[in-house]
Formats: structure tokens, C-alpha cells, sequence
């Protein structure tokens, strides 16, 4: 009897307390019908070509990744622009983004919120979902106006808010010509 209650304690100490990667960002919609956050699992060049940007609207810094795995990252404000790291940029067991230059050695994940990627730095990561989640709240808290009733808008606002603090990149819409 007692070995049975030892293993019924473990058991539910390791499903409590026990921590996972694979639980910090989950496949599945946890949050209602507003988010839609995936981890990449495979990550492909393609979608990391181009600029990931955090901006307030006045100034902001943006990652700039081009086809010859070399990347550059710029400062910018209303009157200036800086280049403030470059260097080479590789991925890494197929869902992480590894920055190499003179000044940092940086391993980025790489995370899907709807039509937005975010990379995100491993020490930011439990921030992240924090923040996720809060702003999650104060959008759905906030009084709906007519457009707001949209699901697809709510979780643009949400996209919109986080791109602020992290690296994002808006997916482009692939539309038939």
C-alpha cells in the first residue's frame, strides 16, 4: 500500500510540477476562438527571408534576413538609422534561428501567433506567453465597437500589441492574379 501511494504521489507530482518545451508553446488553440499560437516545428528558409520588426510606431529595430544567410540589424527612428549588429544567420535542428556575429551568438525560435511570426529569445520565451495572455485579456475586455465583434480583427490586435516588444513579421496574403 504504500509503494502504490509513493507512485500516485510521483505521478502527480511529475504531471503538476514537471516542466516540458513541448507545454511552453502548445499546438493547440488554448485560447478561445482568438489565438492561434503554434511553435514551428520545421523552419524554412523562406520564412525567415525578409524583416522581422519591433516598432511603437516611432522608432523601432528590425532584423533584416536576406537569401545569402547574412543579416543586419538596423535601428531606427524619425531622424536617423543605424546599423547596429550584422552577421550570419543558420538554422538549427529544424525550428531554430541561430544569429552569429562579432558581437552575439543568438538561438531565436520561431513562433506562428495567426498570420504572424514572431521570434522569440529562449530567455524571453515564459514572458512571452505571459504577455500573450494578457494581452489576450485586455482585448477581449475592452468594449466591442462594430468591427471588434471580428475574431479575425481581435486576433490581429493582439498580433499588433505583441509586435511592439518582440520581432514579428506579418505573413504576406497570397492572393490569385
Amino acid at each position: 500500500m504504500k509503494e502504490i501511494l509513493t507512485i500516485l504521489v510521483l505521478l502527480v507530482a511529475e504531471t503538476t510540477f514537471g516542466q516540458s518545451d513541448a507545454n511552453l508553446f502548445p499546438k493547440t488553440n488554448i485560447y478561445g476562438n482568438i489565438i492561434n499560437l503554434t511553435r514551428i516545428d520545421s523552419v524554412s528558409e523562406n520564412m525567415i527571408i525578409g524583416n522581422f520588426h519591433i516598432s511603437d510606431g516611432y522608432c523601432g529595430s528590425t532584423y533584416r534576413f536576406d537569401t545569402s544567410l547574412q543579416f543586419k540589424q538596423n535601428h531606427h527612428c524619425c531622424i536617423s538609422d543605424s546599423i547596429i549588429d550584422s552577421g550570419y544567420w543558420l538554422i538549427r535542428a529544424n525550428n531554430t534561428v541561430v544569429l552569429k556575429s562579432s558581437k552575439t551568438l543568438s538561438p531565436l525560435y520561431v513562433v506562428k501567433l495567426n498570420s504572424f511570426y514572431f521570434l522569440i529569445q529562449q530567455d524571453q520565451r515564459q514572458a512571452f506567453i505571459k504577455d500573450l495572455q494578457e494581452t489576450v485579456f485586455k482585448v477581449n475586455k475592452k468594449k466591442p465597437f462594430k468591427r471588434m465583434e471580428s475574431v479575425t480583427y481581435r486576433s490581429f490586435l493582439v498580433c499588433q500589441i505583441l509586435s511592439q516588444k518582440y520581432y514579428s513579421k506579418k505573413l504576406a496574403k497570397i492572393t490569385d492574379a
